[in-house]
């Protein structure tokens, strides 16, 4: 079978989202298959990538355009959109029997490439879906077309149940064609691991920083308080982005800089990061069902975190980890005093987490399941 995957993300190389078209496209090739992938050039092939082509999956890319200035930004979404419309009609060309397109965000259908794309499109394709914001919505005059892209879909997939309310919401539009699907994670092995005998609290946020999306500023205003700077801790910031520098502006602000420390990429996730810290800080302001979620718990780490996208889906407050109701400073400051208050029982916290995250994961459709669907010309429905 021939199987094109197509990813709309702009912001990053490889992120998160483009986690499991990378499984698929890998997994699908070993059974045989017949796989080409579409991603942004980035001057630099993504190791990944590279990875993935040394299998046997063919991986084409699409030219990125970026300037600095807004009026060149304008001039670039007008030379990206014409670029990548050719380029992703000499990609369909290839004949496949399934088409995936991989949408980082559900605005990513807005884009004029995409809808006649997928308008105009006759065979067979999947949409995968990772996020959705609670705010915004397509324009009204693209609601019919998006609507129509979606219910003519083969299968839609959403990363979380509150994701696939919230597309329907925003489309108008109910999905009776879709399920729910389990990111995979970057990951060996999963399993309790030992917990960190550090009489001094521990904690981690890990992501990209950008923080008016992962939510470090808020954060950082949080622990800047002094009830929580006369406290025993210590913060580890993992990732890069283009905030790094505000966010070291930041720590200087609130007098953090013997509390805060940035570590950037690490390479073992396990070993480098859960075997040292107690517990996972996250103040997004909004996520898909976040991959650095499902690691921390698969280590046996319980989390802080905000809910959004499908945080509450594998979490229970109070139960196996603690979730401020919204990502703002009142409430993530709250659930950041619950946590401090249970310090003591964060070990048995992660234990319940990693719990939750195996059952959770169980239950859903994963990459092998969407494979055999696809031989079987029939992908299980499943809702959480």
């Amino acid at each position: 079978m021939k199987i094109g995957i197509i990813t709309t993300s702009t912001l990053t190389p490889f992120g998160g989202s483009e986690e499991i078209i990378y499984v698929l496209a890998n997994t699908a090739r070993q059974k045989g298959h017949d796989v080409s992938v579409s991603v942004f050039d980035w001057g630099v092939l993504h190791h990944k990538w590279k990875s993935a082509r040394e299998n046997g999956v063919t991986v084409h890319t699409r030219t990125r355009v970026r300037f600095e200035s807004r009026l060149k930004m304008v001039i670039s979404k007008i030379a990206n959109r014409k670029i990548s419309r050719q380029q992703l009609q000499k990609f369909n060309a290839k004949g496949f029997d399934l088409l995936i397109v991989n949408l980082g965000g559900l605005s990513s259908i807005e884009d004029e490439t995409y809808l006649d794309l997928l308008e105009n499109y006759s065979g067979k394709y999947w949409i995968i879906c990772h996020t959705c914001t609670e705010q915004q919505h397509p324009p009204i005059s693209l609601l019919p077309r998006i609507s129509s892209i979606f219910k003519n879909a083969a299968d839609v997939f959403f990363v979380a149940e509150r994701i696939r309310q919230i597309a329907e919401r925003s489309i108008g539009c109910h999905l009776s064609n879709s399920s729910i699907i389990v990111n995979p994670v970057n990951m060996d092995k999963a399993g309790i691991l030992p917990f960190p005998s550090n009489t001094q609290l521990k904690m981690a946020v890990v992501g990209r920083l950008l923080s008016n999306v992962k939510g470090h500023a808020l954060l950082l205003q949080v622990l800047g308080s002094e009830n929580w700077k006369n406290r025993q801790w210590e913060l580890d910031i993992f990732g890069a982005g283009p905030d790094l520098e505000y966010l070291e502006y930041l720590v200087k602000f609130y007098g953090l800089e013997s509390k805060v420390f940035f570590r950037g990429h690490v390479g073992n996730i396990r070993d480098e990061i859960w075997a040292l810290n107690h517990v996972l800080l996250m103040p997004s302001f909004f996520e898909g069902m976040p991959l650095s979620l499902f690691e921390a718990m698969l280590c046996g780490r319980t989390c802080v975190a905000t809910n959004v996208g499908g945080v509450a889906e594998v979490v229970v407050d109070n139960g196996d980890g603690f979730i401020a109701d919204a990502p703002t400073l009142q409430s993530f400051s709250n659930a950041m005093e619950r946590m401090w208050e249970h310090k003591s029982d964060l070990a048995a916290f992660g234990e319940r987490a990693y719990l939750s995250a195996v059952s959770y994961m169980e239950k859903g459709l994963n990459v092998d399941q969407l494979l055999e669907g696809l031989e079987s010309q029939k992908v299980k429905k499943y809702q959480h």
